[in-house]
């Protein structure tokens, strides 16, 4: 009873919270009003997220959240220095390609929120098959210095966090994929349509096979 009222209770303070911000003030209408929405909204969108993310380290997320925060103060300075002193003659703007070894679409959100909030750096686009993130950034001297920092100091930690390592339904569907792969890669007709099944492939030799077959089997 009470999972169907609250399908999802992080959703659910998250918006209580973001909506007392908003706000700004604390009333005792504005809380009723936020109960209400973070009420209702989770149980409308419950059927289109089904699979809510899991956090495993609750401390270590709040960690992460406070790391998030000192880094959001520490750019601004670091930016109003570069706005206010630099030359724009000595400014290296830079686009950097960040490689991607989270899985779920929620933890590759909260990277890209992550850069794009902290200021200097912009998640301008993601790769289509959802292996990479583009990132702008206001002055990078050395982009492969920024694609490490954002790859150890935040996707290390989000991966340790969120259920991405260890998700079983990922890797079920991967071991049910690779098995039906190497099912396929018995059949010669398989391998004349997919050549990359197997070492040693012959293209000639298959289609001569597939041939013969056609001849004996009208």
């Amino acid at each position: 009873m009470l999972h169907r009222v609250f399908p999802h209770p992080l959703l659910t303070l998250t918006l209580v919270a973001v909506w007392m911000m908003l706000v700004n003030q604390i009333t005792l209408g504005s809380l009723l009003f936020a109960a209400i929405l973070g009420t209702i909204i989770p149980i409308f969108t419950a059927p289109y997220w089904p699979d809510r993310p899991l956090i495993r380290a609750p401390i270590g997320m709040a960690v992460y959240v406070a790391l998030v925060m000192y880094d959001i103060v520490k750019s601004n300075f670091i930016v109003a220095g570069i706005v206010l002193f630099k030359p724009n003659s000595q400014l290296r703007p830079a686009w950097v390609t960040v490689p991607l070894d989270l899985i779920k679409p929620e933890a590759i959100t909260m990277l890209a929120g992550t850069i794009t909030m902290t200021p200097g750096t912009l998640t301008a686009d993601m790769s289509g098959d959802g292996k990479a993130l583009l990132i702008h950034c206001l002055h990078a001297p050395n982009p492969d210095e920024v694609r490490d920092e954002i790859k150890t100091r935040y996707e290390a930690r989000l991966k340790g966090y969120s259920n991405d390592p260890i998700c079983p339904e990922f890797c079920v569907r991967l071991l049910r994929l690779r098995a039906f792969v190497q099912s396929l890669a018995h059949f010669p007709r398989a391998r004349r349509y997919h050549p990359r099944f197997g070492a040693g492939y012959d293209g000639d030799q298959c289609h001569r096979d597939s041939g013969a077959v056609r001849h004996q089997h009208p």
